[in-house]
């Protein structure tokens, strides 16, 4: 049950509803990358509550990472005065925040059942969650039925939602909080990219040099990623499996 209520109240529900209302008011790019900074936040609380430790490729993975985020988010540029644009970057860092504690609990919560079980009691959670909030905020949706609103539906409900959440409990329940937030930074490397060729976002010499540091980062993260030892009640739980 914490794990239902903490992956489908807060990682579906609140981070969906979040970051949905804060692309009103963000662009694309902008938004993948205050979305996934989740290792500014998830990194430090693993390190200090769980000690987790950081071995030189980790420590110089964060390092470039967190370099590539801050280069993409350009806060020199922000317009600071500028209400709606404030709110909908401060809705999408907390949609990140959230994501941050759910991905330790995640990690070191404890499971009775395969995440792949949980996800269906989770997703009804989340979408009684979202239908309340709908409810309150746009009482009166104006709905147009096409076949772009269609195939969106199933690409969000299907790849975007179901399998994007099953794959990413999946992977923070196996590998340590660190090395699976720094992964994610592929994330907005990925939007950022489908953004330039979907959007007609421009590339910028500071866009290639976050992309260049971001890269560098997962590199390093993956050279100083080593295999996790499972503890001997799990190693029987999938044994039994």
């Amino acid at each position: 049950l914490p794990l239902i209520i903490s992956i489908g109240v807060f990682q579906m529900g609140l981070f969906l509803i979040l970051l949905n209302y804060g692309l009103y008011y963000v662009g694309a790019g902008r938004a993948a990358i205050l979305v996934y900074s989740t290792p500014l936040w998830a990194t430090p609380l693993a390190i200090v509550f769980f000690g987790e430790s950081l071995n030189r490729f980790k420590t110089g993975g964060l390092v470039f990472g967190i370099a590539g985020i801050i280069t993409l988010f350009s806060p020199w540029r922000f317009d600071w005065h500028n209400t709606h644009i404030v709110v909908g970057n401060m809705m999408l860092l907390a949609a990140a925040i959230t994501w941050a504690f759910v991905m330790i609990h995640t990690r070191y919560g404890k499971w009775h059942s395969k995440p792949i079980q949980l996800v269906p009691w989770q997703m009804a959670l989340a979408a009684v969650m979202t239908i309340i909030t709908a409810a309150i905020l746009e009482p009166h949706p104006s709905v147009s039925w096409n076949s772009t609103l269609v195939y969106t539906l199933l690409y969000n409900g299907l790849a975007g939602t179901a399998f994007g959440f099953w794959a990413g409990v999946a992977i923070a329940r196996s590998l340590p909080v660190t090395t699976t937030s720094l992964s994610f930074l592929a994330v907005p490397v990925v939007g950022l990219l489908s953004s330039v060729v979907m959007l007609n976002e421009q590339i910028t010499a500071e866009l290639s040099i976050a992309l260049c540091l971001i890269i560098a980062g997962l590199v390093l993260v993956t050279m100083g990623n080593k295999p996790r030892v499972l503890p001997a009640a799990n190693q029987s739980t999938i044994a039994t499996q």
